[in-house]
């Protein structure tokens, strides 16, 4: 299976940095160009239509998150209802900005949340629902030490719903934030090794480095699935 390289970022590709672009930073810092770029639809920091020109311009596919949930009663603390409404939103985004179907969407849950196993199924069977990938994926940190805020819920909810299992990469993905050994050159990136969820195989995207160059991006490392997941 091949793996590819790529980093993320809450501010554009394009944004300019002492004359040039954070893309061009990207490609002097890591020793090459990226596979792949993930962005945020949905709140702020948003990918635009010309970043998304230039990243594909440049040979880039774009990793889809979705950053429009929060960690309250109205969104990822809340029930099912509440999970449809923030894949809704998302699908809703995406539309607006002109992702095709087929690509996958992925929810930002940063680590301190607390997500609940009605939520996910939510999420899940609206983005099953959608024209966009299976069952969506999500952006977490899938580490034992975390599994209150991750893993019970999301297992709770994985081993009872249909739509999150699916049918090979039609399965709810997983989009890792752990183990972080570090950022490196592209060259010297780690074996692909995230941190998975202990009741779904399907963890396809790690990022394994955060902050690097003083915050600008974070690396990433993405197998057959991952990518062929991206826009």
């Amino acid at each position: 299976m091949a793996i590819y390289w790529g980093v993320d970022s809450a501010t554009s590709s394009t944004d300019l940095i002492d004359g040039r672009t954070l893309f061009d930073i990207v490609i002097e810092a890591a020793g090459q160009p990226p596979a792949f770029w993930g962005r945020y639809i949905g709140e702020l920091f948003a990918l635009t239509p010309e970043e998304v020109d230039f990243l594909h311009a440049n040979g880039c596919k774009i990793l889809v998150i979705y950053n429009g949930a929060t960690n309250t009663l109205a969104s990822v603390q809340g029930g099912f209802h509440e999970g449809v409404n923030d894949a809704n939103q998302a699908i809703g985004a995406a539309r607006t900005l002109g992702v095709p179907s087929g690509v996958w969407i992925y929810a930002d849950l940063e680590a301190s949340w607390s997500p609940t196993s009605e939520w996910f199924q939510g999420w899940s069977d609206t983005m099953m629902a959608s024209e966009y990938g299976g069952a969506g994926g999500v952006y977490t940190n899938c580490l034992p030490a975390h599994a209150a805020n991750f893993n019970t819920p999301y297992c709770a909810a994985f081993n009872h719903d249909s739509n999150m299992q699916g049918m090979g990469p039609a399965a709810a993905l997983v989009f890792s934030s752990e183990p972080e050994p570090g950022c490196t050159s592209a060259a010297s990136a780690p074996e692909f090794a995230p941190a998975g969820s202990p009741c779904n195989p399907n963890t396809v995207i790690w990022q394994y480095a955060e902050n690097c160059l003083g915050g600008l991006f974070d690396e990433d490392l993405a197998n057959d699935i991952g990518f062929a997941s991206m826009w």
